[in-house]
Parts: structure tokens; C-alpha cells; sequence
């Protein structure tokens, strides 16, 4: 059954991060979301990333509510 765990949230943030940004600090589960000042790109190459990952179609209204990458586990799916 497909899933998405808080492992594969922090590993999916740091690659987008590490391949979008020329300096940036690796993030934990804690890291709050808006710490991270994600553009619109990232956003959607985070989801991409995630989907792919967990096998999963994410709603993305669903990250609303989320405050720390570790939330993204609890991502809702369509």
C-alpha cells in the first residue's frame, strides 16, 4: 500500500532544496514550513517529488494547515 512517511517528507525537502538553491541548510522533521520560503517552483517540484516517492496523488490544499516538514506525511490524498 503507497504511503508517505515523515522520512521520505525531510529527504524530498532537502533534495528540492539542494537542487533549486545555491546555499541552503539541511532540514529536520521540526524545520517549520515557513521558515523555508519555498517559491512556487519548489512548491510544486516538492509535491512532484513526494508523489512520485510515495506512490500517491497529494492534494495540495491539504499542506494549508501543515507548520514543519514533518507534517508533509500527513499530506491528504485526492
Amino acid at each position: 500500500m503507497p504511503e508517505l512517511t515523515e522520512t521520505m517528507a525531510v529527504d524530498a525537502v532537502n533534495e528540492v532544496l539542494g537542487s533549486k538553491r545555491q546555499r541552503w541548510v539541511a532540514v529536520d522533521s521540526s524545520t517549520p514550513l515557513d521558515e523555508l520560503e519555498l517559491d512556487s517552483l519548489e512548491v510544486a517540484e516538492l509535491f512532484a517529488t513526494l508523489e512520485d516517492r510515495s506512490g500517491l496523488d497529494l492534494d495540495p490544499d491539504s499542506a494549508r494547515s501543515l507548520r514543519t516538514v514533518g507534517d508533509l506525511a500527513q499530506l491528504q490524498t485526492f
